[in-house]
């Protein structure tokens, strides 16, 4: 009896050791969440003085993978660029299955790559699919692009905060249209094909959906993604880059940025759709009339020796920033880091945000404040 008492007093010892790790590593989780806050954003691009970068100089291999995948046999027959592009668009559906669970890992490949690295059962991400038909179509002379759609901070959802879509450039609308390449289709108004800001500005519940898809189901799915949406500065296939910044939409009225992942690429924020409707057959030019340059910030990824390191406990995030004007980097700038003396900077640096309110100001010439944007990170 007694052996049997301190059987079971054993297994309660054990159970409530358990509960108390348990309430402990919940409380470490909790702990260890974090909110990273834009919660100022006196910094949005208002000009329309940005070269945007489309096509390819290696011909030979868009050809190559023309003949390797038919594209040319796909696209026959078509009257237009949007008709091209949904052809290319039910290739694509019909020979890549789509898996919404699977990370859009950002990778330098290409869509041969892709398609020769997978077995016709394995599923493909979001942007896997959208890199095919985006090279698919540049293949058979049709310009595209890939574009990401983010939902606002605001929006609560277990699904991916992000989703990416192509645009094509249509010539007989003389303008980018929206192609949904997973979900089959595209959105129009009045029987005219609308670009992603189209439909960020009009509202997509506002729309037809042209898609396999019934127009209700597609609209409670997608209508969160329709906050903001980026686009690279450099859209070229295989070239050497001549940018690695992206310029993002944003319908808002307020002076602060309300989405998901916000400095997850180094981009410029604008209210102006202009860039976004801009022809790709416009030739680029010098700019010289940007009145006041715009701060670019990107996050710093942290290696493991920088997480492992217990002096860093306070530096909550790290931002690389760099100052744009006229299409380009500027050399020199002055910058203001909560309150400080401005002090002058060259091309780029680093930041250290810690808890709490974090204020950084541009001048041009170290004393009159022109750009601000506020951070405040709580845990």
């Amino acid at each position: 009896m007694n052996k049997k008492r301190i059987v079971i007093m054993g297994l309660l010892i054990l159970l409530m050791i358990g509960f108390v790790i348990g309430l402990n590593f919940k409380k470490y989780r909790q702990s260890s969440k974090n909110d990273f806050n834009i919660i100022k954003w006196d910094n949005f691009y208002a000009e329309k003085n940005i070269n945007l970068y489309y096509g390819t100089k290696e011909k030979q291999v868009l050809a190559q993978l023309n003949s390797k995948y038919r594209v040319n046999d796909i696209i026959a027959n078509s009257k237009d660029q949007l008709e091209k592009s949904i052809k290319i668009m039910n290739w694509v559906r019909t020979n890549m299955k789509y898996d919404k669970n699977k990370k859009n890992k950002v990778e330098d490949k290409g869509a041969a790559d892709i398609l020769e690295s997978k077995q016709k059962s394995k599923p493909y991400s979001n942007l896997e699919i959208c890199t095919v038909f985006n090279e698919f179509c540049n293949s058979g002379n049709i310009i595209s692009r890939i574009g990401k759609l983010t939902i606002s901070d605001s929006t609560k959802t277990k699904d991916n905060p992000s989703f990416f879509v192509c645009e094509v450039w249509n010539v007989k609308y003389n303008k980018w249209i929206m192609i949904d390449v997973i979900n089959g289709g595209y959105v129009s108004e009045k029987d005219m094909p609308l670009s992603t800001v189209d439909v960020i500005q009009k509202g997509i519940c506002n729309l037809q959906i042209v898609s396999d898809e019934s127009p209700d189901k597609y609209k409670k799915k997608m209508s969160k993604y329709f906050y903001a949406y980026t686009i690279k500065i450099d859209n070229t296939i295989y070239n050497a880059k001549q940018s690695n910044c992206y310029v993002t939409f944003i319908n808002n009225n307020e002076d602060r940025i309300n989405m998901k992942n916000p400095l997850q690429y180094p981009s410029i924020y604008t209210k102006n759709k202009y860039l976004f409707e801009v022809s790709p057959e416009e030739e680029n030019k010098k700019y010289n009339s940007d009145e006041v340059p715009t701060m670019i910030f990107s996050k710093v990824m942290k290696n493991k020796e920088g997480k492992d390191n217990k002096s860093d406990k306070e530096i909550k995030e790290e931002l690389c920033i760099g100052v744009f004007k006229n299409s380009s980097m500027e050399e020199k700038y002055y910058i203001s880091i909560n309150g400080s003396p401005f002090e002058q900077k060259n091309k780029y640096f680093k930041v250290q945000i810690k808890k709490g309110l974090n204020n950084i100001k541009l001048s041009k010439d170290g004393k009159t404040s022109i750009r601000e944007v506020a951070f405040k990170y709580k845990e």
